[in-house]
């Protein structure tokens, strides 16, 4: 008997109705992906004047699974030689919605930025790999994203799929061979970056969550060639930004002030930056929210010294609300 290895598992996603194809679309992640499905079982009364005479029916459609997807931001050309090279963690946006723009209109001056699409989010796909077995959810899959970055640690980008599995048994296949990149890890660092409004904040933490709301979609129809639906569908999502960050005495008031006032405000935070905090081509990434709204806070004591959660909302404009960009900066 051999007992299944989670080391020996492998995730693969497309953002769109068709499964993806290994090994394209293969996304690193830290931690094991293991798809547990979740069975539709129904209690049934059979009343014959005993107890304990119920009994239970499994409806085998609907099988829902979820699972975190969670990988370290990696640069996306640290040669500098092929900016318009797309990073890896990009595919976990774009499952999320996220819109992937290249620019490469100037030639070595090429950059790709992900923003939020506030018109609509895809169904994405995926195929996993545990250990020998297969297991495919084909255009069911919905994901939002959240975005941490702690300094000391690699910063990373997690999405929480859930939706339906085609088969829960999965199928007996070799996991495909893949090639891990060979970019850098994006270290936060002290080095690194974040303006509130033009102010550098002392930041410990920040974390972009899209705190999307989901609805499950589950109809008759859905034999070969019928009308059903079976799916989840994200109905809407609310973009927020935590900075922590210890507080000068000197702007103890400050966001009280912030939130009060109800302006929105600029939040830049840049990391991968070289040792004097510049941007550096084909490393660094630039993540920019224009209009961020202040709406809470919370004080916690530190190590005797005082530490601030500030919470915003991320609210699209001109521009969208969050705009991820990597590439070519100076």
């Amino acid at each position: 008997m051999a007992i299944m290895s989670t080391k020996k598992t492998s995730l693969f996603v497309n953002p769109g109705a068709t499964l993806p194809t290994p090994p394209t679309n293969f996304v690193e992640v830290t931690d094991p992906v293991l798809p547990t499905p979740e069975f539709s079982s129904i209690d049934i009364n059979r009343l014959d004047g005993k107890l304990n005479s119920k009994s239970s029916v499994v409806d085998l459609c609907r099988v829902k699974t979820s699972f975190d997807a969670k990988a370290n931001m990696r640069s996306n050309n640290a040669a500098a030689d092929a900016l318009d090279t797309l990073p890896e963690y990009g595919l976990l946006l774009k499952c999320a919605g996220f819109t992937e723009t290249v620019d490469t209109t100037t030639p070595g001056e090429e950059t790709v930025t992900y923003a939020n699409n506030n018109v609509s989010i895809p169904n994405s796909s995926a195929v996993v790999y545990i250990d020998g077995n297969k297991l495919t959810m084909t255009n069911s899959l919905v994901s939002g994203t959240t975005l941490a970055l702690t300094v000391g640690e690699p910063a990373t980008v997690t999405n929480n799929f859930q939706g339906y599995m085609d088969d829960a048994k999965g199928t007996p296949e070799a996991n495909p061979t893949v090639t891990l990149t060979q970019e850098p890890l994006l270290v936060v660092s002290c080095a690194d970056l974040v303006l509130l409004d033009g102010t550098c904040l002392p930041i410990e933490s920040a974390s972009i969550a899209m705190n999307e709301e989901v609805s499950d979609l589950y109809t008759m129809g859905n034999g070969t060639g019928g009308c059903g639906l079976k799916t989840n569908v994200i109905t809407d999502y609310a973009l927020t930004l935590d900075l922590t960050f210890f507080v000068d005495s000197a702007a103890y008031g400050r966001e009280a002030t912030l939130i009060e006032s109800g302006l929105a405000k600029s939040v830049v935070i840049k990391i991968g930056l070289d040792s004097t905090g510049t941007l550096v081509n084909g490393k660094s990434v630039e993540i920019t929210c224009e209009l961020a709204k202040a709406t809470t806070y919370s004080d916690t004591n530190k190590d005797d010294l005082l530490s601030r959660t500030l919470t915003l909302r991320l609210f699209d404009g001109t521009n969208p609300a969050v705009s991820i960009k990597n590439g070519f900066f100076n």
